[in-house]
């Protein structure tokens, strides 16, 4: 679980490197982040069923940062925009630990999550991302 570049601080949004997708959370300091997760910790779950839309029940939780990682590659991305106060992001994040709450990959995931306690503003770029390839790439390969 090796962390790329600067040391995270309290407040800081922590990508975890997972492949093809990354998993963000909010560094709450002691090794600890606070993150949205699916049932599965994957997100491969809520899009096991047609009936789901891609959604299902997700939790809050709160847990070393080094046995979320596991092997994966982290790093502090905190993106642009400016950051709430860091009492707030931490005081907010820590009255969602337990909640349950929708988790859907494309509308509700978790960089949503730490975006809205750092930001106020709840973004992800990695669904624009994919979103923008899945929109390009077949116009590249029309005939």
């Amino acid at each position: 679980m090796p962390r790329l570049g600067a040391r995270p601080k309290r407040g800081d949004m922590i990508e975890i490197l997972r492949g093809p997708y990354s998993h963000w959370g909010i560094y709450v300091g002691k090794g600890y982040i606070i993150h949205l997760t699916s049932p599965d910790g994957t997100g491969a779950s809520c899009c096991a069923s047609s009936t789901s839309a891609m959604a299902c029940l997700g939790e809050v939780k709160k847990e070393l940062l080094k046995g979320v990682a596991k092997r994966d590659n982290y790093r502090v991305n905190n993106g642009t925009g400016t950051p709430r106060p860091v009492e707030r992001i931490l005081r907010d994040a820590e009255k969602q630990v337990g909640k349950q709450t929708l988790y859907n990959l494309i509308l509700k995931n978790c960089e949503h999550f730490a975006s809205q306690l750092r930001y106020g503003q709840a973004r992800c770029e990695q669904v624009r991302y994919w979103l923008r390839c899945l929109l390009v790439v077949p116009l590249l390969h029309c005939d």
